[in-house]
This record gives C-alpha cells, structure tokens and sequence, in this order.
C-alpha cells in the first residue's frame, strides 16, 4: 500500500506537523539536562518549519514532472524524520558548547547530500537541492526576527510561534 502526500504545500506542511507528536515536542522543550531557555526553543521552533518547508518543496516539485525534477525520486516521511533527528542533534551540540554555533556547513552536507541526495542521481537536481539547503539552513534562519523563505516579492514568513 502506498500514500500520496498532500497536494499543495500548505496541506503538506499541515501533514508533517501533525507526524510530529506533542510529547516530542514537550520532550525538546522539557529536557532539563539541556537548560534550554526560550531562545533555544525558539531556534528549534523556526529549524523545524524551515525543514518542514524544504521537504514540502522538494515533494510538491514532483508534480511538475521534468519540469519539477529531471527525474523523478521517492522522497519519504522518513527523510524528514531523519534530517529532524540531525538539525536536534547539532542545536543541541551548539547549545551545550557556549559560545558555539550550529556546524551549517555539516548539517547541510548531511541533509542535502546524505539524506536527500542519496538518493538524487542527476548533477542539476542535485545542485538544486544544494540550493534549496543553503537557502533554509543558516544562521539567518533563527537570528532574523522575520525570515523570508522566499524572495522578496513573496510573503512567505517563519512564523514566530
């Protein structure tokens, strides 16, 4: 048996939160070895959708056939869970090192070209992927107060809460 996923990213987006359980959440949250504060979580909040938006992306440029990707690749529910897993672990890393910030350049790799790109056999739909990455995992991501996930005549935002 097999699932379609959504068909928009908005329903996609929806989709993948609600895999997501709560206690998950209260467990990042709740950790108490980690001390984090609400800055910590607030990162953690705005990684989550900026990871979220990648993978619906990638998924919804399924639809347009050649025009989407030059060919066509199963990417699944457990990429996502995998590069959530990856972007948790080097926050926390991070947050426990002080003064040390989030290794991008490892987490890109990771999710781009491991996760992802594992399965991704066509230079040009690889580069695009790498793309995709940069543009959604940086330092911009949990430093700006209001991160644009699209150029500037959109008005597509990492929400606050």
């Amino acid at each position: 048996m097999t699932t379609e996923p959504p068909r928009t990213i908005k329903k996609n987006m929806e989709k993948l939160y609600a895999n997501f359980p709560d206690d998950k959440f209260s467990y990042i949250f709740n950790n108490k070895q980690n001390n984090q504060d609400k800055n910590e979580k607030m990162k953690y909040k705005k990684l989550l959708f900026s990871l979220c938006w990648f993978h619906s992306v990638i998924i919804e440029r399924k639809k347009f056939k050649t025009l989407g990707w030059n060919i066509v690749y199963d990417f699944n529910d457990s990429d996502i869970e995998t590069s959530e897993k990856i972007l948790k672990i080097y926050l926390e890393l991070a947050t426990t090192e002080k003064g040390q910030n989030i290794q991008w350049d490892a987490v890109k790799y990771l999710i781009s070209e491991v996760i992802y790109g594992g399965r991704v056999t066509d230079e040009w739909d690889r580069r695009l992927l790498n793309v995709y990455s940069n543009e959604m995992f940086n330092d911009r991501v949990i430093t700006e107060k209001v991160f644009k996930l699209g150029d500037n005549s959109l008005n597509y935002l990492i929400p606050d809460e």
